[in-house]
């Protein structure tokens, strides 16, 4: 069970991912909260079933549905936008915290849960996580999934209380990282409930080769958002640009933050060397045409764009944020780590990996070889074996 099927992020990619690897052994099917559009953004197999509790799809002209951001009309005829329907929304009264639930699928979300026929539910988000503690038949398994980290899930007492009830009424709880894991078991001594991590599945194949790392390119990706640091990269990027002009940086994503980066670009005067090249379905090749990845998150649950640029074979140069990069970068073997927010240890790495071609080469070659222990069977494995515990368990 998860917010958005059909949107984007991490969240969606991730949980798509998993579930198309699962139906190879089992029914799969997967229930959203929310529906904003027609077509899902990453790829469903046709073998696992979708269903929504709630429908926000305004009609157009010919009567057909349509995603929401078309705008359209409601089944009397009212006009329909985003805004308009995001400004009737009250909190939800069971889970008021989180900002997708609402007052208008309180009900329908709980009459969902109530009928699940399913041996075993997954919930992907604390909130849907506790919501499936309170209200799945007694018969049905239950496993949470959390995509974020342990700090940012457990800063308030209300998240926290809300935690402790949602974990220990779970048969399993999943984390990303061992080390969310570790604090779990920490906040939760003597539960029962089973406490461990399993990574995200890499969301392709890993390349059959390594890429060639010969154009100069530091490549990095995601929501332009203050969460995603992309400003702190531009500014350690910033003296490389004067001492390496032949290098460029490539940033791709969209969000609300474009503009403002594009005028740090400006200001700093490396509008030819530094470039936001938007939003793109090709990822797969624009990392197989660049040299180094560069990641600057304020925090990461498990960085997917990471674990995407190491199975093209790109060495990574990351700062050690909240929590997901050190449970992939390796330093000075697949790539380096630096201190969170130490600018210029983030700027003297990068100028190493574009100065030491051997060196290059060798972390780009690691990183490809790590990534083959993310692929989707070998992931896969990992959850079936936490199903069969739970379910034996039961018996």
């Amino acid at each position: 069970m998860m917010p958005r099927p059909e949107g984007h992020g991490g969240v969606p990619r991730t949980v798509i991912n998993l579930a198309n690897g699962l139906v190879e052994e089992h029914d799969v099917e997967i229930i959203g909260l929310l529906r904003w559009r027609n077509q899902p953004v990453f790829p469903i197999d046709p073998r696992v079933q979708v269903r929504y509790v709630q429908d926000l799809r305004p009609y157009g002209p010919k009567g057909g549905r349509r995603d929401i951001t078309r705008g359209g009309v409601d089944e009397h005829g009212r006009p329909v936008t985003r805004d308009s329907v995001l400004a009737q929304q009250k909190p939800s009264a069971y889970v008021p915290f989180d900002h997708i639930h609402w007052e208008s699928n309180d009900q329908p979300l709980i009459e969902a849960l109530r009928t699940v026929g399913a041996d075993l539910i997954v919930g992907t988000t604390p909130a849907l996580n506790g919501l499936i503690v309170e209200h799945v038949p007694a018969a049905v398994a239950t496993v949470g999934q959390d995509h974020s980290i342990f700090q940012v899930r457990t800063r308030t007492p209300e998240q926290r209380a809300w935690l402790r009830r949602a974990i220990d009424g779970l048969d399993a709880f999943v984390s990303l990282t061992g080390a969310d894991a570790r604090d779990y078991r920490a906040m939760m001594p003597g539960s029962d409930t089973l406490i461990t991590a399993i990574p995200n599945a890499v969301s392709w194949p890993v390349a059959p080769v390594p890429a060639p790392l010969e154009r100069p390119v530091v490549v990095a990706a995601g929501r332009l958002d203050a969460h995603k640091g992309f400003d702190r990269l531009i500014d350690a990027y910033a003296p490389i640009a004067e001492k390496r002009p032949d290098w460029r940086l490539d940033i791709y994503g969209s969000g609300s933050l474009r503009s403002q980066l594009q005028a740090q670009i400006d200001r700093l005067g490396i509008g030819g060397r530094v470039a936001l090249q938007g939003f793109t379905r090709e990822l797969p090749s624009v990392l197989a045409q660049s040299s180094v990845y560069a990641l600057t998150s304020h925090s990461e649950g498990f960085p997917m764009v990471l674990l995407e640029a190491m199975s093209t074979g790109l060495p990574l140069v990351s700062y050690d944020c909240p929590r997901g990069p050190a449970d992939l970068v390796r330093d000075g073997v697949n790539g380096r780590l630096v201190p969170d927010g130490e600018q210029q240890a983030l700027t003297d790495a990068l100028l190493q990996v574009i100065d030491d071609e051997p060196l290059r080469r060798s972390m780009g070659k690691r990183a490809w070889l790590d990534a083959h222990a993310y692929e989707l069977p070998v992931i896969t494995q990992r959850w079936n074996d936490v199903f069969e515990q739970v379910l034996a368990g039961r018996r």
